[in-house]
């Protein structure tokens, strides 16, 4: 069963939010993480929540895809924070994932996007974390890639196979959680639906030190 998240609840927590949007959409994200019991998700989680009250909405960049992803954050199988971040969408500061140092190949870099919420390059500046959220479109093989970084995903819609090195394919919807461990390679496959997912890293946060694979 897909985890439910109380958003008003989750907006009540901060007196800004009327004021600041984006403020309850870390609350809910950060619950979402606090769901599980990795200590990645729980540091995730209160660093949305310590920055939550700065989160200001911006423009968001000129970048194609976005309404690839907006249909799958109104399904009924994604979890209940997706009609939110629906709304919110085009406040945030999307970017095709790589673009920022050319990591990715143009290829798949063009059919995915990032938003880092909290973080070095962030809405809200963090220099210990990153959190944000990913999305990659549908029939699309992400190959193995790796980092210093610990990660985690959660996924909010769709549907993915993901791989770690050396195990079979899993897949994952809505309400599902991805582990990697620092420097563990890994890759997502999609078949016919796109996913957006929440991502964290913690450690050696350094975009510049992430490899591809593939």
């Amino acid at each position: 069963m897909i985890p439910t998240i109380n958003i008003a609840g989750a907006e009540a927590q901060s007196p800004d939010v009327a004021q600041i949007p984006l403020t309850g959409l870390y609350h809910s994200i950060a619950a979402i993480l606090e769901a599980g019991n990795e200590q990645i998700a729980q540091i995730g989680a209160a660093a949305l929540r310590r920055h939550a009250p700065a989160a200001m909405p911006g423009v968001a960049a000129a970048v194609g895809l976005s309404s690839v992803f907006l249909p799958g954050l109104l399904r009924p199988d994604a979890h209940a924070v997706g009609p939110h971040l629906h709304d919110l969408f085009s406040k945030l500061n999307w970017r095709h994932s790589g673009s920022e140092n050319g990591k990715i190949r143009n290829d798949l870099s063009a059919q995915m996007l990032t938003c880092e919420l909290v973080g070095p390059t962030g809405i809200v500046f963090d220099p210990d974390c990153r959190v944000g959220l990913f999305a990659q479109n549908a029939n699309l093989d992400y190959p193995e890639r790796s980092h210093p970084a610990e990660e985690l995903f959660v996924m909010l819609s769709g549907s993915a196979f993901w791989r770690r090195s050396g195990m079979d394919e899993t897949v994952r919807m809505a309400g599902g959680r991805i582990h990697h461990f620092s420097g563990e390679r890994h890759a997502s496959r999609t078949a016919a639906e796109p996913f957006v997912a929440v991502w964290v890293w913690t450690g050696d946060i350094d975009f510049d030190k992430y490899e591809l694979h593939g």
